[in-house]
C-alpha cells in the first residue's frame, strides 16, 4: 500500500456532545458509505449529495449484518473495504445519523480515505479526510466478514 495511511491509526474517537459535531461536520464535509447509501442503492446519496469519487479503506473490514452490512476497523492492513465519498450538506447530517442511529447501532468518526479515481480534492497520495459509521452495536457477533471488500446488496439463493 503505497501511500496509504491505515485507518485504524486515524480514527478519532466518537464525540457525544452535539455543538462539536457541528463544528466537525464544518471541517470535514464528505462521508465514506459502503452500503445502502452508495449509488444505485435504496438511500443512494446521489440525489442529496455531491458524488466525489469511489474510494478504500485500509484496515477496514465488512460484514454481513441480516440483510445489510457493516464496517469495522481491523489491525490486519492487509483487509480493506471500498465504497464511495459524497460531500454532504451540512443539513443532511442529522438525517444520516438518525438511518444509522448514530452512538447506538453504529458511532460516526472521522478517518482518511483513498480515492482511487478522481483526486483533486486528495493530498499527495490521494487521501481524503472523510467521515464513517462504524458498526458498534453492543453484543454483536461479527462472523460473516465480505472477503473482497465490496458490499453488492443482498444474496439470492
Amino acid at each position: 500500500m503505497t501511500g496509504v495511511i491505515p485507518a485504524q491509526f486515524l480514527v478519532e474517537e466518537p464525540v457525544a456532545s452535539k455543538s462539536v459535531m457541528k463544528r466537525l461536520e464544518a471541517q470535514c464535509e464528505y462521508l465514506f458509505v459502503y452500503g445502502i447509501l452508495k449509488r444505485g442503492f435504496i438511500l443512494d446519496l446521489t440525489y442529496r449529495a455531491e458524488f466525489i469519487g469511489e474510494a478504500r479503506l485500509p484496515g477496514a473490514i465488512l460484514y454481513r449484518i441480516g440483510s445489510g452490512v457493516g464496517l469495522r476497523f481491523t489491525e490486519d492492513l492487509t483487509k480493506q473495504a471500498y465504497g464511495e465519498v459524497f460531500k454532504i450538506p451540512q443539513k443532511l447530517w442529522e438525517w444520516l445519523d438518525s438511518i444509522e442511529w448514530n452512538g447506538i447501532n453504529y458511532t460516526r468518526k472521522v478517518v482518511w480515505a483513498e480515492l482511487t479515481g478522481k483526486r483533486e480534492l486528495a493530498g499527495d497520495w490521494g487521501n481524503v479526510r472523510t467521515w464513517v459509521y462504524e458498526h458498534t452495536a453492543k453484543g454483536m457477533v461479527y462472523n460473516s466478514p465480505i472477503e473482497d471488500g465490496v458490499y453488492r446488496g443482498l444474496i439470492r439463493v
